[in-house]
């Protein structure tokens, strides 16, 4: 395998990609994901020196995926909740902070201080499948997860499962089978916590997939 030409190929990616991505768009948080990890593979990103020569800067990329983290309000935690995780790119804009400004008394005293809140909205909402690749590729990258919402992320989870045990990946309107059940289970691993998942479904569930031969399918009946 020519080592170099993979490197020089993913670090360009994160960089930028040809015309026939646009498509990806929504997408874009999985492509970094896979540059990533590559890059991981490869080597380089405990390679200081390296990083400089190809101009790669985690800490940008980190900053780069928590923008995509979508929240409850913090006046509410409750709005929104179902909402909570990664989504795949900027194409519904960054997080809406609310100002609130601090108040005082007669003597000019402050008796709250300013605070700014998140303004969550219907459409702006998580992808599972964007919320692990986030997580993943911010492991990765040396985060702490530090900043990830983990109790709001968790309880977005039990709202995606479904009677069967499988996932779906929106809250609205998406498919749900074997994929969103995986990212599902290794997201509870990531962040420490499987209270979002009904485990003995789940189980149940991979079990309902497997087939003839050994092999696990999509979802039941299918190969």
């Amino acid at each position: 395998m020519d080592r170099q030409r993979h490197i020089r190929y993913f670090a360009h990616s994160l960089r930028s990609l040809p015309n026939a991505y646009t498509s990806l768009d929504t997408n874009r948080l999985t492509l970094v994901h896979f540059c990533v990890q590559s890059l991981d593979l490869l080597g380089v990103l405990n390679d200081d020196s390296l990083l400089k020569e190809l101009a790669i800067d985690k800490r940008a990329i980190i900053e780069w995926i928590y923008s995509l983290q979508t929240l409850p309000t913090l006046q509410d935690s409750f709005s929104f909740a179902h909402h909570a995780g990664f989504k795949g790119g900027t194409f519904l804009g960054g997080a809406a902070p609310i100002y609130h400004q601090s108040t005082s008394d007669s003597n000019n005293t402050n008796q709250e201080e300013d605070t700014y809140d998140y303004q969550g909205w219907e459409y702006d909402h998580g992808h599972i499948a964007m919320t692990y690749t986030a997580l993943e590729s911010l492991i990765t990258l040396g985060d702490d997860l530090s900043r990830v919402n983990k109790p709001a992320i968790v309880g977005a989870l039990r709202t995606l499962q479904q009677d069967d045990g499988s996932y779906r990946c929106i809250h609205v309107g998406s498919e749900h089978d074997m994929r969103f059940l995986y990212c599902a289970c290794s997201i509870s691993h990531m962040l420490g916590d499987f209270s979002g998942v009904n485990v003995d479904a789940a189980i149940q569930y991979v079990r309902d997939c497997r087939t003839y031969d050994g092999a696990i399918s999509l979802i039941p009946g299918q190969e």
